[in-house]
């Protein structure tokens, strides 16, 4: 893996030499961006790691030019920056943030999850039109705030109803959910604590991701925003309810991000959309998976899943919504969060689950449980 870091100061670059040193990657060090484009110019680059505040050209401005000069390169912030107009226009071109003093280790942890996951994924299609992307959505921030109060020693339910209750448009989705008929019991709750108590901790932190992770894209015209996200929630209650404890926490969250990808083919391909949509119109029996393989030459599997390497999600989840449509991957593996993802999608949308599926997994026996399961999660409304 080839990475570029970027700093005027020759000694933090000298310590970031130092603790990489023994890491199987080509580490370049530049005290000038102009000397980083320049070698960019040159050589492919996976990773560029910049200072913010430099002279000549600044941290804001580089990382703009590599954008466009090299879209796949995964663009990443180690600063102290504290002017808030240039941090502002950085994040919209960077995909990751670290503060100075950064811990090398922290730093060594962050280039291996993104190594690991550049190398799943099959192209560099994939990575090019997610990196000329200028304004990805924004991660779920709320929600990883709220599992961070959840995962604490002492859980306090007045803080996570103030994280939840600081953006209106979660609030309102929470109470819309707990106010549904699939969990409605007694009088209706009117605020977050009580939505809190009626619901549990884990559905109320799933309910909002799934609105969090789809909270800029309300007027995308290529799909129903609400029929994702009510199917997104049924795909990720049934594909946890197929596989070992372990792993249910895995299958959930993708079960809910798995149609991520939708949402960004408009920002990835806003030449390709008129032809995208013709392309579906004229042939009425095609997948979208598959007009989308044939306009695009990728799918949103492959999009979900590196959007989500750059939130910060666990390979494994990346791995679940980079691969549940591969059937030969599938098949080269055990029946994990991947294949159950696969299966609940299929169940749900009432399509035919390949044989070579069924055969390899054995499911034969388990299939008819597993439609009623699904005919019974599909009855609930439970988003909406």
């Amino acid at each position: 893996m080839n990475i570029v870091f970027v700093d005027d100061e020759p000694m933090v670059l000298s310590a970031i030499e130092r603790a990489l040193f023994d890491r199987d990657w080509e580490i370049n060090c530049f005290t000038e961006g102009k000397e980083a484009v320049s070698f960019m110019l040159q050589e492919p680059v996976d990773i560029i790691v910049s200072d913010m505040r430099m002279p000549k050209m600044g941290g804001a401005e580089l990382l703009e030019r590599v954008c466009c000069l090299s879209p796949a390169t995964v663009r990443i912030v180690l600063s102290g920056q504290t002017d808030q107009e240039a941090s502002i226009k950085a994040c919209m071109t960077a995909h990751y943030w670290l503060d100075k003093p950064c811990d090398n280790e922290q730093l060594a942890q962050l280039l291996e999850r993104i190594e690991t996951g550049l190398n799943q994924m099959p192209s560099t299609e994939v990575k090019t039109a997610i990196g000329r992307i200028k304004h990805l959505p924004s991660p779920p921030n709320v929600y990883i705030r709220v599992r961070e109060v959840m995962e604490s020693d002492s859980v306090s339910m007045e803080k996570l109803s103030a994280s939840i209750s600081e953006d209106p448009a979660l609030t309102a989705k929470v109470l819309q959910l707990t106010n549904s008929a699939f969990f409605t019991r007694g009088k209706a709750v009117e605020n977050v604590h009580d939505a809190i108590m009626r619901l549990g901790l884990e559905t109320v932190s799933k309910v909002v991701l799934i609105a969090e992770a789809y909270s800029n894209i309300q007027d995308n015209p290529l799909f129903d925003i609400y029929e994702v996200q009510a199917h997104s929630f049924a795909t990720a209650q049934l594909a946890s309810q197929l596989v070992e404890p372990e792993l249910q926490q895995e299958a959930m969250l993708a079960g809910l991000l798995h149609r991520i990808g939708e949402s960004i083919l408009l920002l990835a391909y806003p030449d390709k959309i008129d032809e995208y949509l013709a392309y579906l119109k004229d042939n009425p029996s095609t997948t979208h998976y598959d007009a989308q393989n044939t306009i695009f030459k990728t799918n949103h599997a492959q999009l979900g899943g590196y959007l989500l390497l750059l939130w910060g999600f666990s390979i494994d989840v990346v791995e679940a919504v980079l691969y549940h449509r591969n059937i030969d991957h599938l098949l080269g593996e055990s029946f994990g969060v991947s294949a159950a993802l696969y299966v609940a999608d299929r169940l749900l949308q009432k399509k035919y689950i390949d044989e070579k599926i069924i055969n390899h997994f054995s499911l034969q026996e388990r299939l008819p449980q597993w439609t009623t399961l699904a005919e019974s999660i599909a009855m609930a409304k439970v988003i909406g």
